[in-house]
This record gives C-alpha cells, structure tokens and sequence, in this order.
C-alpha cells in the first residue's frame, strides 16, 4: 500500500509535540546511521549538505554539529518539524518544506542524509536516481527505512500496512543508480507495551498511524484488542510491537 501523503503530513505535525519522547527506536536509528556516516565521511569533504525529513531532529543534532562548517538544506513535508531546528548560530541552514519526492534538490551536495523517511516514499528506485544527480562524485548518500517485518503484528492482524523493500532489493536499486554500497545493516526489535491500545497510542504519538485513515469504533477497537492480546501477550499481559529497521551508506560512483 502506498502512503497518503498529505495524510502523512497531518499525522506528524500532529504528533511532533509526541514524538521526542515516544519514537525510541527511530532515536536509536539515527544514532546508528549518524554513528555510520561520521565513519565514511569525513567532515573536511563536505561543503554542502541536505537532510530529507528531519522530524524533531534526531538526526539533525547529530549530524548538523559534526559538519558545521557546511552549508545545510533541511527539509522536512511538515513546515511545523523546522521549529525543531539546531540552534546554532554559525551554522548556515536553509529550510526546505515539502515532499522531497517532488520538490527539486540542491545541487553539488556531498551529502544527503534521511532517517526514518523512506518508507513514505512512492517512488524509491527514482530517488536513488534523484539524490545521485544532486550528489557531487563521492558524495554520500545515507538512508535508513524499514524492512518487510516491520510492525508485523499490526499487519497480520488488520491486513494492511505499507510495502516495505528488503534490504537486498534496496542495495540493488542503488547500485542501479550508480552507488557504491558502503555500510548495509539491518536488525529487529521488539518493544513491549501494556495493552493493544498502549500500542495504537505509540503509533499516534509517533505518527506511523498515518497509512491510512480509519475510525475506531468501539467494538473495532475492542474485538483488535482482544486478538492482539490473544495472539501475542506474554505472561503479564504485555504485547510486542516488532520494528525491522535498515539503514545505508551509499557513495555516489
């Protein structure tokens, strides 16, 4: 299922105020992919930089900071997420609001880095493609997104949910487009909450509800929670809800 992206947009902005406490993993995720481009990259090499999807700015804390003498272009489809900003005075920033499937890139980046956005994404193959032509030679393109097992306990029990790429097929749309794979990792994890609505209220909190938008009647939300507990609660009566994220560090050939 493709995403609705102005529905995208809606649920973030929405769940921004939410998001910095509840979006543990997706910390996790940016932390990792940050840690991954400082290996590659140094920061003498980079002039210019964009960042697709900053959120309330995992990632852009990490990476904005280690390459400060750079000039950035921070994007995100929600205008709300550019009050989450690095407040760094020295550090040149551009803003950028939109979908960065359709708004055009700046050129001659040597980096260009998006946590946990990809998966909204329509069209991935011609974003490889979009992001190599705004590359310089060697420039970087870092990634993270989700795999096929993501929130699987949502997926078997509603039957819906987005298409996720496996990590093979994401390294092969790269290297399609004329990137070198340089760090490809995935993992799983589970984290545990107390009730099935413990687990809609993270979705909300974090704004992955935003697949599609549907009404929870009262006996839906009871009969879902009744399945989700009898499928998949332990011992004390705390369900799991599985992440699968990817992340990549890609070099422009």
């Amino acid at each position: 299922m493709n995403s609705d992206k102005q529905l995208v947009r809606r649920r973030f902005a929405r769940s921004f105020s939410t998001y910095e406490e509840a979006a543990v993993v997706q910390r996790e995720i940016a932390e990792k992919l940050a840690d991954a481009v400082a290996g590659t990259l140094p920061c003498s090499r980079v002039r210019r930089a964009m960042e697709i999807g900053i959120g309330t700015g995992f990632l852009s804390r990490r990476l904005v900071p280690a390459y400060a003498d750079a000039e950035w272009f921070l994007n995100d489809i929600a205008e709300e997420a550019f009050q989450w900003l690095p407040q760094n005075g020295a550090v040149q920033i551009h803003t950028l609001a939109g979908d960065a499937e359709t708004i055009a890139f700046p050129k001659n980046l040597q980096l260009i880095a998006s946590a946990s956005a990809l998966q909204w994404f329509h069209r991935v193959p011609a974003f490889f493609a979009k992001a190599h032509a705004a590359l310089t030679p060697g420039g970087v393109l870092a990634i993270s997104t989700f795999g096929e097992k993501n929130f699987s306990e949502i997926r078997e029990l509603l039957d819906c949910g987005l298409k996720y790429p496996t990590l093979e097929e994401l390294k092969t749309w790269a290297r399609a487009n004329n990137f070198r794979v340089c760090d490809a990792r995935e993992w799983t994890v589970r984290i545990f909450f107390p009730s099935p609505r413990a687990v809609l209220r993270h979705m909300k909190d974090t704004g992955v509800n935003a697949v599609q938008s549907q009404l929870w009647s009262r006996g839906k939300l009871a009969d879902f929670s009744e399945r989700y507990a009898k499928c998949y609660a332990d011992a004390r009566g705390n369900v799991p809800l599985r992440f699968h994220p990817i992340t990549l560090v890609l070099e422009k050939i």
